[in-house]
């Protein structure tokens, strides 16, 4: 089984310093307003463009031997499940590939990264 670690970056920063990271957050929660009630465009996006997800990934890891640890990254990701969504496909593509291969499966390590406000738990 395939162990994941997810990380929310935070920097730790005071965000009422700079005005603009305000009116970018996704409003996080379950209301009607929310990013997850309203990112259903979002979440089709994801899904056509599975295919591609998954074949980048395989060809990233074609040419690479044994690996302990991986680490990945979204830069910019946002609040809500769309996010786990796109990582939960990588991890299941590593897991796929090290079974094919027959090889030991890496800890992956997922790590979060956008604006300090935005919350990953919603």
């Amino acid at each position: 089984m395939v162990k994941v670690k997810i990380m929310a970056m935070e920097t730790g920063e005071d965000s009422s310093k700079y005005p603009y990271v305000s009116a970018l957050c996704m409003n996080g929660g379950d209301g009607d307003k929310s990013y997850s009630a309203n990112s259903l465009i979002m979440r089709r996006v994801l899904s056509i463009t599975k295919p591609v997800l998954v074949k980048n990934t395989k060809e990233m890891f074609a040419n690479l031997d044994f690996l302990e640890s991986v680490k990945v990254a979204d830069f910019g990701c946002s609040s809500g499940q769309n996010t786990f969504l796109v990582m939960s496909e990588i991890v299941d593509t590593i897991n796929l590939l090290c079974q094919e291969r027959n090889q030991k499966q890496p800890e992956i390590e997922c790590c979060l990264n956008d604006l300090p406000s935005n919350n990953h738990r919603s």
